[in-house]
């Protein structure tokens, strides 16, 4: 398995990491809505996270996508974005986390300073997150993450891929990948 950004991948690159047995690819999509990226600053566009992950499935490999909720400036509408992403970028899996500010992050920095930090990274304190214009209550952010991560799992064709990429794994060690799909429904929060 490797990490790889959407904007560095191509056909050939593909072709040649399948060869050298590459099984999966993680891509940190963040958003499926354009004024998000630009918001996380990630010089991507939705566009090229749609061909990413189309071109990792015609390279015979999976792609998982890390989606982070909840940055400033969320709302219903980028929410709706992201589903609407996922069901036509089709990765594999995604896995769908609340934002945790890292110390020296803009978007730290910006929450501290504005009053919207909610916890800190001292010891004793919980994980931070943000409070947003649009969601101020963290078990409301959690439930929709959960929901959002639970939904993308009911899809059929998802379900086939998870059972063709990793259904040896599920039959060699199935508690271990019970494990982990709940742990991935549990806690829904990722740095950033």
């Amino acid at each position: 398995k490797v990490r790889s950004r959407v904007n560095a991948v191509d056909e050939d690159l593909l072709r040649k990491m399948k060869q050298a047995r590459v099984d999966t690819i993680v891509y940190g999509f963040e958003s499926g809505s354009q004024y998000m990226l630009d918001a996380f600053n990630k010089k991507t566009k939705v566009e090229d996270n749609v061909r990413a992950a189309q071109l990792t499935r015609k390279a015979g490999l999976a792609c998982l996508g890390d989606m982070i909720l909840f940055y400033p400036g969320e709302s219903s509408t980028t929410l709706k974005e992201t589903e609407d992403f996922v069901r036509k970028a089709k990765p594999t899996a995604v896995k769908y986390f609340v934002l945790t500010p890292l110390p020296t992050t803009t978007v730290y920095r910006e929450a501290k300073d504005n009053g919207t930090l909610m916890g800190d990274w001292n010891v004793g304190d919980e994980t931070p997150w943000v409070k947003t214009e649009n969601f101020d209550d963290l078990h409301e952010m959690q439930r929709i993450a959960k929901k959002m991560y639970i939904m993308s799992l009911m899809n059929p064709l998802r379900i086939f891929w998870l059972i063709r990429f990793f259904g040896k794994a599920l039959v060699r060690k199935p508690l271990l990948t019970l494990q982990m799909v709940m742990k991935n429904t549990i806690k829904r929060k990722a740095e950033y």
